[in-house]
């Protein structure tokens, strides 16, 4: 399994090189702190260098009951 996870590290370094890095550390990891830990990694770079402002598009004339016609049951 490791052998899988080094190749598609080796794959997508070029495009996500953040999911390359939790890909290595995955594989490195020993122990559920040491998982964690790559996981936060991840979360943190993310965060720091993908995260952009969301400004919200709204209507200021629009209401909650507007918005509930709008949604589409699944």
């Amino acid at each position: 399994m490791s052998a899988k996870l080094i190749a598609l590290a080796t794959e997508i370094v070029d495009v996500n090189p953040a999911g390359a890095q939790l890909i290595v550390n995955i594989t490195k990891a020993e122990t559920g702190a040491e998982l964690v830990e790559a996981l936060d990694n991840y979360d943190s770079t993310v965060l720091e260098n993908y995260s952009e402002p969301v400004e919200a598009e709204y209507d200021e004339d629009e209401t909650l009951a507007d918005v509930d016609e709008t949604v589409v049951p699944v």
